[in-house]
């Protein structure tokens, strides 16, 4: 965990799924940020806490990704429990009771990563048919919408990852970059170093991505090339350098 602090995000989201108070059933937690600030490593580190895995009976991670389509997620919620249950075939209506017989009362952990889907039609939908279950379930949501966040999280439950600052990006980029995460005596080395992590724009994927593609290249000539060809590089609104990891 690094940064804008990965580790606290993780003690408060895991303080909220082990909370035992509240009126609902289940609660939503929403963690949103651009592409490349750690939702999904974040969701992960959570996901698999030896607390959080012991206090729920059932622990269920589903991919959703930009197909929101309900009979889809419905059979990924129950192919991602424990379970004997042959979904070929099946319809809506089946599948349902089918996710009523795996949740059956107990209380659950549900992520649901990657997700696109605004319409809080579609939301509600879904929440109809996973609330009824054990008090203290939890769904904890990963976005790159605030409107999701919004409508999706239980009050006070959303948190929005911010970026890495100048210092925090340098510390992390010398990290991957080099060995021992020492600065190296090549000053040129790190001038074009301190370039290349200002393009970055504090998103700590693209750090890590360029860090790593140079670790343990000494040659100035590969970090120019490398610098040259990163500034060309247009960024795209949803990520830098490469597909988004989370």
């Amino acid at each position: 965990m690094f940064g804008y602090n990965l580790t606290y995000y993780r003690l408060a989201i895991i303080s909220m799924l082990l909370l035992e108070s509240g009126e609902d059933n289940v609660s939503l937690i929403a963690v949103v940020s651009i592409g490349g600030l750690g939702k999904t490593m974040l969701a992960k580190s959570v996901f698999n806490d030896e607390q959080v895995q012991k206090h729920f009976q059932l622990k269920m991670w589903v991919c959703v990704s930009d197909d929101f389509d309900l009979k889809q997620i419905v059979a990924k919620i129950i192919k991602a429990a424990p379970n004997d249950k042959n979904l070929e075939n099946l319809e809506m209506e089946q599948l349902q009771k089918s996710l009523r017989e795996v949740l059956g009362g107990k209380r659950y952990f549900l992520v649901l990563d990657d997700v696109w889907e605004e319409n809080r039609a579609k939301w509600l939908e879904l929440e109809e048919l996973i609330i009824d279950s054990a008090k203290g379930s939890r769904v904890l949501v990963t976005t790159r919408s605030k409107r999701i966040a919004d409508c999706t999280a239980s009050k006070d439950q959303s948190h929005a990852l911010g970026i890495l600052n100048e210092d925090q990006s340098w510390t992390l980029f010398k990290r991957v970059a080099f060995k021992s995460g020492q600065e190296p005596e090549n000053s040129n080395l790190v001038k074009i170093g301190k370039e290349i992590v200002g393009r970055c724009k504090g998103i700590p994927l693209a750090i890590r991505t360029i860090g790593n593609l140079l670790y343990g290249e000494n040659l100035e000539s590969k970090w120019l090339t490398l610098n040259k060809e990163f500034s060309e590089i247009r960024q795209a609104s949803e990520g830098v350098l490469c597909p988004p990891l989370d």
